[in-house]
């Protein structure tokens, strides 16, 4: 699978990448937080002999590695409550991992599409034509006055949820970040962590989302969130330059200590690295540093723990990874590019 998500995009000195997704089930079937096994294989066999049809690769989470699941749910392929149902699960995605579809997660059939920046209406337009081939096959549940019918309340009426991945790291430094989030979250959106809900953000990493899908349609909804991610971004982007403006020795020693580590630590931690790489990105933005903000970005990528083995190797010690993430980090940053990681001597 290609990773091409981190790529540089609309708006994307703030925004990372952009998801629509759609919770559908099947009608006439147990919705799977109370179907039977049988249930769920039915699901399964309907959608993997619907998928047969598509460019779309089909594999079931037991069929899949622990390894490559770890990817994928880094990837935002995949997310972690499908990973806890692998004899039952699956998924069905692209090679360049913009369109994914779950089965038997929360709901029968999430469809996913994801874009880099601030694309809601392309990622809404790749999303809706997927959900309009799925249901031309499979008839939905649904109901004339509620909507399309969910295992959550939540997803009620659209069955949509639209997160937009963006990075503060100005807001954060100045301390203005958490009356901003809290500002933001008065306007009926939900602010999450790197991998959503109820995980933690790294690297100034925050996805932000509507709340509810039942009473609003697909347009309020875009409408909504990317009024919200406009006014993130004019903050990000004033923090930036108020923090250059006012704080730039403290600023340029932090940027340049982040240089440092990422180009010569000999060990490193997921988490530190993306702290590392969340700072080198706004000195790259600023043009403190010279590199490219492209690869930064990729790098907060591949250097999560299941993405990076899936370079390197499996690694079974966590000493053993922060090693080899630290030579990662070094050849990649020395060498200005990532396509050559593969060979790197590690």
């Amino acid at each position: 699978m290609r990773w091409s998500l981190y790529e540089e995009g609309p708006e994307s000195d703030v925004v990372f990448t952009t998801r629509v997704r759609l919770a559908r089930n099947v009608a006439g079937i147990p919705f799977p937080g109370k179907a039977l096994p049988q249930d769920l294989h039915l699901v399964l066999d309907k959608t993997k002999s619907l998928f047969s049809s598509t460019p779309l690769a089909f594999a079931e989470l037991r069929s899949i590695s622990a390894l490559q699941r770890r990817a994928m749910l880094e990837a935002h392929v995949v997310s972690p409550k499908l990973t806890e149902h692998r004899s039952t699960a699956a998924v069905a995605y692209s090679e360049d991992g913009r369109l994914s579809v779950m089965i038997n997660e929360e709901d029968h059939i999430r469809i996913q599409a994801m874009e880099p920046g601030c694309q809601t209406r392309e990622a809404w337009s790749l999303a809706n034509a997927l959900d309009d081939f799925i249901s031309r096959n499979l008839p939905y549940a649904f109901d004339p006055e509620l909507g399309y019918l969910t295992s959550h309340v939540a997803n009620l009426g659209t069955g949509m949820r639209v997160s937009v991945m963006v990075h503060l790291p100005a807001l954060k430094m100045l301390g203005r970040l958490p009356a901003v989030l809290d500002a933001a979250q008065r306007l009926d959106v939900a602010v999450r962590g790197l991998h959503g809900e109820n995980t933690a953000s790294m690297g100034s990493l925050y996805q932000v989302s509507n709340r509810y899908g039942i009473g609003k349609s697909e347009t309020d909804i875009l409408t909504e969130v990317e009024a919200v991610v406009k006014h993130l971004i004019a903050n990000e982007r004033s923090a930036r330059h108020r923090l250059y403006k006012e704080q730039r020795l403290n600023l340029e020693d932090a940027v340049w200590r982040a240089y440092g580590v990422l180009s010569y630590a000999r060990s490193i931690s997921s988490e530190e690295a993306l702290e590392m790489l969340s700072c080198l990105r706004l000195g790259q933005l600023l043009e403190i540093v010279p590199i490219n903000g492209g690869l930064l970005k990729r790098l907060m990528l591949v250097i999560q723990p299941g993405m990076l083995q899936t370079i390197v190797g499996p690694v079974y010690s966590p000493s053993e990874r922060d090693r080899k993430r630290a030579d990662a980090l070094r050849f990649a940053i020395t060498r200005g590019e990532l396509e050559s990681l593969g060979n790197c001597p590690i």
